[in-house]
């Protein structure tokens, strides 16, 4: 039976010529604080440790790591370039940063809060940040606040010689000194509730190989990288006394919950001169609702200056197949012979097509730019919060075929999005996706 039917009597919102503004009294104030690293700037390991004290939470979604580097010769000495109008090659050092260079200088990033780490890469979270810089930014961004962290979008990735790559490294030459700044491709720092006092956040990055985070056209030329200062930003807001107190009695009942979009990140191999390949439980059973896949060579995905590490390549993929305990799903097999389909898939699962706004990657470059994304959600809403039963404790099977078998090893990326939750105590004891016993 059909209730409350008839339309609800309404007035409309320019006859509200009393309404008052919204008053906010439980914040008193905020504040940024700078942290230093625990040890040098230019250590192999780079670690930041902070803390909300008394009334002040911290803003998780207004952190900001800032990076001033010089890229030098392996012996320390400064870059060599002739002032001369054609400059000789073999007496120049002509070095560039690889796309994003503020987190292409880092392989791993670990967050531990109160001990218990809630975050970490697999040793690829210079490809995560990419791959979530490239496909999930409009253009307007690419062109104006990405720069800040070193992105500049490349028409033409497999080769040396673009714009983009000749504007990086007049940048460094000489080894003046460049300065990075952005926010961390940390999943938990997405949170839009604030953290609470009294925990604290431990942010350990691994530098990358300087060959990985470096390129140049010159051969036998290895160059690396000194930070000079490092600093992490760290938004803290003043939370006003009474509200904080309810705050606190409110935890005794039950733990406070941060809500996040995780992704995990892994890789995979299809072997030399094989055109189909078959992967089982690709995500260990994990809840994924959306994935991303990209291909580079294994030679250019790791630590080689002479090749774009970020260059995703089609490799004449001609259909991808996924499969969750044996069900097709998400719309595959699809066909990629034809880009339009490939294309458009990725896009509305990003919902750029429901924002009728785009990533700034046109299709005419997408073969360069080869990112594929998947909704796997029934209702094709992977961006929303909410619980999808079909989800839980199933297997996803991927299936790749080729058009023809492969000339070298090709290295498989996947990033792979779930819903996970971090709980904290009134005790401040921490745990990740289950709700643990006081100890």
């Amino acid at each position: 039976m059909l209730t409350n039917i008839l339309p609800v009597e309404a007035t409309h919102s320019s006859l509200n010529l009393f309404e008052k503004h919204t008053l906010l009294t439980s914040i008193d104030g905020g504040f940024k604080e700078r942290v230093g690293p625990a040890s040098n700037a230019n250590a192999q390991a780079l670690e930041f440790k902070f803390v909300g004290d008394r009334e002040n939470f911290i803003d998780l979604q207004n952190i900001q790591l800032e990076l001033t580097c010089q890229v030098l010769n392996r012996d320390g000495t400064a870059l060599r370039y002739p002032t001369t109008d054609a400059p000789d090659q073999t007496n120049s050092d002509r070095p560039s940063f690889v796309n994003n260079g503020l987190h292409s200088l880092f392989s791993e990033c670990d967050i531990y809060v109160n001990g218990t780490r809630v975050s970490s890469t697999n040793g690829l979270y210079a490809h995560k940040a990419y791959l979530e810089t490239e496909v999930s930014h409009t253009s307007g961004a690419k062109t104006t606040w990405l720069k800040c962290q070193g992105y500049n979008y490349e028409t033409t990735p497999g080769t040396l010689t673009s714009a983009a790559i000749k504007n990086r490294e007049a940048e460094s030459r000489k080894s003046a000194e460049i300065k990075f700044i952005g926010k961390l491709a940390v999943d938990f720092f997405t949170c839009d509730t604030l953290l609470l006092p009294n925990v604290n956040v431990r942010v350990r990055l691994i530098r990358s190989d300087p060959d990985f985070a470096l390129v140049t056209e010159a051969a036998d030329r290895h160059y690396t990288i000194k930070i000079t200062q490092a600093s992490l930003i760290v938004y803290k807001i003043n939370v006003n006394e009474n509200v904080y107190a309810d705050i606190e009695r409110s935890l005794l009942k039950g733990p406070a919950m941060y809500k996040y979009t995780e992704t995990i990140t892994k890789t995979l191999m299809a072997s030399q001169n094989t055109s189909k390949s078959i992967f089982h439980d690709i995500f260990n059973q994990e809840p994924i609702r959306r994935f991303a896949i990209a291909m580079n060579t294994n030679n250019d995905f790791g630590n080689n200056n002479r090749s774009n590490p970020f260059h995703y390549q089609k490799f004449d993929l001609t259909s991808i197949v996924l499969k969750r305990n044996g069900q097709n799903v998400a719309g595959t097999p699809l066909d990629t012979t034809d880009d339009k389909e490939t294309y458009l898939t990725s896009l509305k699962a990003l919902g750029f097509c429901t924002r009728n706004s785009c990533n700034g990657i046109p299709i005419s470059e997408y073969q360069d730019h080869y990112i594929v994304v998947f909704d796997l959600t029934s209702t094709q809403e992977a961006g929303e919060d909410i619980v999808h039963p079909e989800l839980t404790n199933t297997t996803l099977n991927l299936e790749l075929n080729l058009g023809r078998a492969l000339a070298n090893p090709v290295e498989i990326f996947l990033l792979g999005e779930k819903a996970s939750i971090i709980y904290i105590k009134s005790n401040r004891q921490v745990s990740k996706n289950v709700i643990e016993s006081v100890a």
